[in-house]
């Protein structure tokens, strides 16, 4: 389903009573992506979900529970190369759970080539402010809470 399309009717019953089940953490290296990750951490703008943000660098002490989804902010000038040393340090196997947002000017087949030389699949979004940001993550959160928490819900992030 397209970001922005319409949610599906009735998806909000279905995920808000399990949103706190699943930590959403959105990480970046430095501004404007960082300022943008520290709003979206913000919280409070959808009643029972908070995102957790950090730098970078506090990446590798970062052990994903159960339940999870990534966001990677990658701002001009850097790359996903820490982001797969994490993963492979890390021996993090549900990479399907990590999706990058590229702010304007990232050149992505060059930020994302570690990630493709290790024959990873990755999504990447093109998010220049917070709403965009707020948005997609959102809905990868929300995609994540029916696939761990909802038996036969179906929904296409």
């Amino acid at each position: 389903m397209p970001e922005d399309e319409p949610l599906p009717p009735g998806l909000a019953d279905k995920v808000n009573p399990h949103l706190e089940k699943t930590l959403g953490v959105i990480i970046a290296a430095q501004d404007p992506c960082l300022a943008m990750a520290k709003d979206e951490g913000k919280g409070g703008r959808v009643p029972g979900r908070g995102f957790a943000t950090f730098h970078l660098a506090s990446l590798a002490a970062w052990a994903p529970p159960k339940s999870w989804v990534l966001g990677v902010l990658i701002c001009p000038g850097e790359d996903a190369n820490p982001i797969l040393e994490w993963v492979q340090t890390a021996k993090v196997h549900d990479v399907e759970r990590i999706r990058f947002y590229l702010y304007p000017g990232v050149d992505e087949s060059k930020a994302m080539r570690p990630w493709t030389r290790a024959g990873l699949p990755y999504r990447a979004r093109v998010v220049e402010t917070w709403a965009q940001l707020h948005k997609a993550f959102g809905r990868q959160h929300a995609f994540w809470v029916l696939r761990d928490h909802v038996p036969n819900a179906s929904y296409v992030a």
